[in-house]
């Protein structure tokens, strides 16, 4: 009678133990080893919560910030009817605020902490993300550091808009959909992040399609999961859509809201890409490796998703803007970032020993660039504290070139029924008496810029004018200081600030 063998399967060992077990690493060698690795990952997520806190109450609310802050203030009926005016953002942002205000408050730190604790929640599935594409912890440490350190995630984990909350469902489809499990819950998850994150905003709509198309080339995974994963965001961003088109104002006219968008030039694309990357050198080291592997890898499973999820949704935009419609814009591409740094950390990961030691050091040193201008440069955004002071110290009219100018500074002063700040539309024909303007309401969204006709004639010699040098392209030019001094006025320069790519300036202006 012959004997039979079992073969019994062997369970992959680590490395590190393997070398452990062998000698090569004594005991102490691999725990003092495993303590370093903890006390890096500790620090680099102290210093991802400690660069997002940091100028938290500094910055004034920006105009989209404010339109999202009276939004979620008001009736539930309310907010839906200025969602819909808007046109182009759907609505879950805007619940999650109202409840955040609710619960927690409305003053300038409290709306920031919104933003800035789902941007730390964003952690989690980064974390899950890097241990389901097998990054060492080395290589882990250095791709989160970079993440960390990212002056474009910084500047929208504070911003009191959707984009901290995009990135996060973003993050959390892509962690999902990554799992090897077959679990029926984690389907379910990948499905309801999936809804969440286009009915949070349409370039959600972007990380589904590329999900999709994965799916439809890669064919690992049953119609039936697809469907589930896929189909109940679609089906609601379709619904949403059809919503708009028929309840809207102007429905025909939903592009209005990116038609002040140039089209992309080489130059506008080489600074969005280097800026959403934390730099002209991380754009450079982070996309050297993703070359040099791509070739050879671009059938693997893992490195094809976070190829469509990065750059080949970015190549899809940038390809829109010059064919059809400029939509070419940094934050809209927020959803590509994590992927990205995920592809050139896999892309590191599979390169010769020394060349991956080399690559996981200089995207360490790129992520110290990136801090460096983090801890010297001040964020791109507009302080009108002096503004705010000056109008609130006298009982003077507030009239304003544009609504860019007019909304944070009417929320800051506190007047929202439209009696100290208006907006100037044009001077009315010289006569007696007073001099007199023709102004409107504030238009806090953009959406309702191509239909609000409210005017009214102001007859006033002494008034404050908030002046915003950067023309709006979605109204006519604004009445400028010269118009103003060509009326017969005086003006005085008050306080100038600066923010968004504008520059603001507040005059004390007298007519004879």
């Amino acid at each position: 009678m012959r004997a039979t063998s079992t073969q019994v399967k062997k369970t992959p060992v680590p490395s590190s133990t393997r070398a452990r077990e062998f000698g090569l690493l004594s005991k102490s060698s691999f725990e003092q080893t495993r303590a370093l690795q903890a006390v890096a990952f500790g620090l680099i997520i102290l210093v991802y919560v400690l660069l997002r806190l940091r100028h938290l109450s500094q910055y004034s609310l920006w105009y989209d910030e404010v339109f999202s802050v009276l939004t979620a203030r008001s009736s539930w009926s309310e907010m839906f009817r200025q969602i819909v005016i808007d046109r182009v953002h759907p609505p879950v942002f805007y619940i999650c605020l109202k409840v955040w205000i609710a619960t927690i408050g409305d003053t300038l730190v409290r709306l920031r902490l919104f933003s800035v604790l789902l941007s730390m929640a964003t952690l989690i599935p980064i974390w899950n993300c890097l241990r389901r594409v097998k990054s060492s912890s080395r290589l882990s440490c250095a791709v989160l550091f970079a993440i960390a350190t990212n002056p474009f995630l910084i500047f929208y984990a504070q911003e009191v808009r959707m984009y901290a909350l995009l990135g996060f469902l973003a993050a959390c489809s892509l962690s999902f959909y990554l799992a090897d499990s077959e679990s029926e819950s984690e389907l379910w998850l990948l499905s309801l992040s999936n809804v969440l994150l286009v009915m949070t905003h349409a370039a959600g709509a972007a990380v589904v399609g590329g999900e999709l198309a994965h799916a439809s080339i890669v064919r690992h995974r049953s119609r039936r999961d697809v469907a589930v994963a896929c189909g109940p965001a679609l089906a609601s961003f379709g619904l949403w859509m059809l919503l708009v088109r028929f309840m809207a104002p102007h429905s025909a006219m939903v592009l209005h809201n990116v038609s002040w968008i140039p089209k992309p030039t080489f130059a506008l694309v080489w600074r969005t890409l280097a800026h959403i990357l934390g730099g002209g050198a991380a754009l450079i080291v982070l996309n050297v490796p993703i070359a040099i592997v791509g070739f050879k890898r671009i059938r693997d499973r893992q490195f094809l998703l976070l190829l469509l999820l990065s750059l080949a949704t970015i190549v899809c935009v940038l390809a829109f803007s010059l064919l059809f419609r400029p939509v070419w814009q940094e934050r809209y591409l927020i959803v590509c970032v994590v992927p990205y740094y995920l592809l050139a950390g896999w892309s590191v990961a599979k390169l010769s020993p020394n060349w991956k030691l080399a690559g996981t050091v200089v995207i360490g040193l790129a992520a110290l660039v990136s801090l460096e201008y983090d801890l010297t440069h001040r964020p791109d955004r507009p302080d009108f504290s002096s503004f705010v002071a000056i109008a609130k110290s006298n009982e003077l009219p507030v009239l304003s070139s544009y609504d860019v100018a007019a909304a944070p500074l009417a929320f800051g002063i506190g007047h929202y029924d439209q009696s100290r700040v208006q907006v100037i539309k044009s001077i009315a024909d010289q006569g007696s008496g007073d001099p007199a303007f023709i102004t409107r309401d504030i238009a806090y969204s953009v959406g309702q810029r191509d239909w609000i006709d409210d005017q009214r004639s102001l007859s006033v010699r002494e008034f404050l004018y908030a002046w915003d040098n950067s023309a709006d392209t979605l109204l006519p030019a604004g009445i400028k200081p010269t118009d103003l001094s060509s009326a017969g006025c005086n003006l005085e320069k008050l306080a100038t600030t600066h923010g968004q790519g504008h520059e603001f300036t507040l005059f004390a202006v007298n007519c004879h």
